[in-house]
């Protein structure tokens, strides 16, 4: 039987909103600073730059519109939450690569009249670069036809950066950047459409001025950095307060208020953490990858987490990753069939492998990055057939 479509907002989640809204307005100073408001019963699709895990509660409370929106699967893998973001509206999709069942829901809800929010990008911000966005993305945007909203937040990279555990004090707020309505784009080029929602979804927190305060900026850096760029060891450096340090070769690397790097060291040459992000993207690239074990991380937990199923605990014990394997304790998986895998919450890798979900946990300052990058080098199924673009080495 066809699932009903709901226009207006359900009680429970009007009740759970009313909650989360003091909780970002009086906790996080989160304001939304615009003066769009959609028309009553218009179908809106709304597209975000992903900041921050409470992104879907921004947009939700800023433009007041039950929205259908889509989420990445591995939430889903925990029964009492998987009910309750269905129940908000989530939609679950395999992270990283097309998911045609989830495209199916979205065409029936908008030709139900249901609104819908999206988040393109797929991830949340890692070092203020954007994420892969796929040109044909707009044409199933011209399916939809709804009014396209585009949306920012600003700030929550730097109040809520995907690599620490704490929050920063600083400028929390969203806004409409633009509006077009349906038969303003219906005729554009999936190019040129394309090309305006890029533009209208970038986001530096680093070029906005606001400063961003913490005694601990650099907290758990080595969840995004592994390589240092000085004497090029991995898995060396250690942040302690608002520094991140090497412990071979001494170098020293403070991440200011204004989110950008500095180091009295002059062979440092970076100033934005996507500089040095990029100069790791091709250090992984050029890597020696022909025998032995590549990366190794200790105190690691394996678990199955496929959508609406619960969770099966398999193993935990030392992360070993070869050329052709990976192991967890006894637990061994063969690297060829991966399809896709990301960095989740900080200290989580996720990755599909053959038709399910698994997710590896490591402590507190677990790097889940580098696993998802050396897996585009490596002779896996994402690498081999292009599948996962958003941590692609090109």
């Amino acid at each position: 039987m066809k699932q009903k479509i709901r226009i207006n907002e359900p009680i429970f989640a009007r009740v759970l909103k009313f909650l989360v809204n003091l909780y970002v307005k009086l906790f996080l100073h989160f304001k939304y600073i615009s003066d769009y408001k959609p028309e009553k019963n218009e179908k809106i699709i709304v597209l975000s730059n992903h900041q921050t895990d409470l992104d879907p509660a921004f947009v939700r409370i800023s433009l007041n519109r039950y929205m259908y929106m889509l989420s990445s699967d591995n939430i889903y893998s925990r029964p009492f939450l998987a009910k309750l973001f269905t129940c908000l509206g989530g939609i679950p999709k395999r992270k990283g690569i097309a998911d045609l069942e989830s495209i199916r829901k979205l065409m029936q809800i908008a030709k139900d009249g249901g609104s819908i929010c999206i988040f393109p990008e797929g991830n949340r911000s890692y070092a203020e670069f954007q994420f892969y966005i796929a040109d044909n993305f707009a044409s199933l945007l011209k399916k939809l036809k709804g009014t396209l909203v585009l949306y920012n937040i600003h700030g929550g990279f730097g109040v809520m950066p995907r690599f620490g555990a704490k929050r920063r004090k600083g400028k929390l707020y969203g806004e409409v950047k633009h509006v077009l309505k349906y038969e303003e784009y219906k005729d554009m080029k999936v190019e040129e459409l394309s090309t305006l929602i890029k533009e209208n979804l970038k986001v530096f927190d680093s070029e906005s001025g606001e400063l961003y305060k913490s005694k601990r900026r650099a907290e758990y850096l080595e969840r995004m950095y592994f390589v240092c760029p000085k004497c090029q060891h991995m898995n060396t450096l250690v942040s302690k307060g608002n520094i991140i340090k090497c412990n071979d070769c001494g170098l020293e690397v403070e991440y200011l208020e204004n989110l950008t790097l500095k180091s009295n060291d002059s062979s440092f040459k970076y100033h934005r953490l996507n500089d040095w992000y990029q100069y790791q993207k091709e250090f992984v690239k050029n890597m020696d990858i022909s025998e032995g074990i590549i990366f190794q991380d200790n105190n690691v937990k394996l678990r199955k987490v496929n959508p609406f199923i619960k969770e099966e605990k398999l193993a935990k014990g030392t992360l070993t990753l070869y050329k052709d394997h990976l192991t967890v304790g006894d637990y061994s998986i063969d690297v060829a069939n991966i399809v896709s895998a990301s960095p989740m919450s900080g200290r989580k890798l996720c990755f599909t492998y053959n038709n399910d979900n698994y997710e590896i946990k490591g402590d507190k300052r677990f790097n889940a990055l580098k696993y998802a990058l050396i897996f585009h080098k490596l002779d896996t199924k994402m690498h081999k057939e292009n599948l996962d673009n958003y941590y692609s080495l090109d």
